[in-house]
């Protein structure tokens, strides 16, 4: 009886596996094996996307540059200047926030503000002065790509090494978090954030140590991508879920919130409330939904995205309620702040007096973030992206399932995988978005394809306390 409660107690730390998918013995692919495999293939992507625009890394970059300057998280007013022989939308785009008076519409230029989540800047304040910056800050997400792949093979050893090899495959060959990887984005950054409390809290017998890390880590992710914030009470119960844990919950809880303070106290200090949210909030809102129906459309969307939207335009027409919340508002002197809160009402008494045409909206954005491949990649990119995504989303479904059956770390990623699709399926998404969560994508899909393959099938009783 002694035996069996020892290994009833075992089988519920955070890295174990439920549902039958049991931990092997064998030692499986080397991690140094995986973090090598990943780091070829993303450095093979920074070669292909190496000439592309910086896009939004061009705001990145500035903000970089006044942190490094000493003039905290601001924004330049040369941004609000169109660059020479720029596309017309970018061109349009520009003019619409020169007008408005602020980056985005919403930021004000030389003041503090919060409308970008502060961790990747100040990382690459580090070294944007150097002569070959923009490339250092490339290699430093080539080589956070990499350490999240070999992260996410690291957990999945310890759900299960019969799983191991086949998540370590895909998220190693993962074609949108190579290019992000690439790229001048927080992307890369929110996957590697989120990824490494996860690995943490899948270490097995750690103690104080261990919950302070584990903690620290939350936080940080927050800082990078606020959507972190739906990972951390999961994670916090993941940590309390086994007995004798509940100090340990608290310690984890407590060392996120200390990391965390600075960038409450700092936006308390300069811009006269204790955020704890970034700024963004609003015009993200109002892009991905009272723009795709407003006037601004005609000229800000894509050709290439053009068929999921006319449709709706089409359908609406002009019975649309409410009509005068739909255009970009016309700021002059209000603060971040006030212009956030306006764009957030405009979207909220939008889709309160249209219902059925934000829930059409909202169908369109699930139907992108869950999509094969990205609108504008050409045809052999799309058969690389499609190879990928279609299995991988196809078993992660299934492994979805199993981890809402079960407990613990498990549990924990399922639930904010589909916190996190949900989340931004009512706000704002797209392909790209899925990014932040793919390690995760692939750890639920090497379940998925171990219970498919006949491996270990699920039961409702595995891994729970006697």
């Amino acid at each position: 009886m002694a035996m069996n409660s020892r290994v009833s107690k075992a089988s519920c730390e955070p890295g174990d596996s439920p549902h039958g998918v049991q931990r092997t013995r064998h030692a499986g692919i080397p991690l140094g094996a995986v973090f090598a495999a990943a780091l070829a293939i993303r450095l093979a992507a920074l070669v292909v996307a190496i000439e592309a625009p910086l896009g939004e890394g061009e705001i990145l970059l500035d903000a970089a540059g006044n942190i490094a300057a000493g003039r905290g998280l601001c924004l330049s007013d040369s941004l609000l200047r169109v660059p020479e022989g720029a596309p017309p939308i970018l061109r349009r785009t520009i003019e619409q926030w020169a007008a408005a008076g602020g980056v985005w519409g919403v930021v004000p230029p030389g003041r503090p503000t919060a409308f970008l989540p502060p961790l990747y800047p100040c990382l690459l304040s580090l070294f944007i002065r150097c002569p070959s910056g923009v490339l250092l800050a490339r290699l430093l997400g080539v080589m956070m790509g990499s350490a999240t792949v070999a992260m996410a093979y690291a957990t999945a050893r310890r759900w299960s090494t019969v799983a191991a090899p086949f998540v370590a495959i895909l998220a190693v060959c993962d074609p949108l978090a190579a290019f992000q990887s690439a790229e001048i984005s927080t992307h890369h950054l929110a996957a590697f954030t989120v990824m490494l409390p996860v690995c943490l809290v899948s270490i097995r017998g750690a103690g104080w140590g261990w919950a302070w890390a584990a903690g620290s880590a939350a936080g940080v992710a927050f800082l990078a991508r606020p959507t972190a914030w739906m990972l951390l009470p999961l994670l916090a119960l993941a940590v309390r879920w086994n007995p004798h844990r509940v100090r340990h919950a608290g310690l984890f809880v407590l060392s996120a919130a200390v990391v965390v303070s600075p960038w409450v106290v700092r936006n308390a200090l300069q811009l006269g409330r204790p955020l704890l949210l970034t700024t963004n909030g609003g015009r993200n809102l109002w892009e991905f939904n009272n723009q795709k129906l407003g006037p601004e459309y005609a000229w800000s969307e894509p050709q290439v995205s053009r068929s999921l939207y006319d449709p709706i335009r089409q359908r609406y027409g002009d019975s649309l309620l409410r009509p005068e919340l739909l255009p970009f508002p016309s700021f002059s002197s209000e603060s971040e702040l006030a212009r956030d809160r306006l764009l957030r009402a405009n979207f909220a008494g939008f889709a309160r007096a249209n219902p059925r045409a934000y829930a059409e909206l909202v169908g369109v954005r699930v139907t992108q973030i869950l999509a094969l491949w990205p609108l504008h990649s050409p045809t052999w990119l799309r058969m690389v992206f499609a190879a990928h995504s279609l299995p991988i989303l196809v078993l992660a479904c299934i492994g979805t399932w199993l981890a809402i059956r079960g407990q613990g770390l498990r549990l924990a990623v399922g639930l904010f995988v589909l916190l996190f699709f949900a989340l931004h399926a009512l706000t704002a998404a797209g392909f790209v978005y899925r990014g932040m969560i793919a390690p995760f994508v692939a750890l639920l899909a090497g379940d998925g394809a171990v219970w498919l393959g006949g491996v270990a099938r699920p039961t409702r009783e595995s891994g729970v306390t006697s």
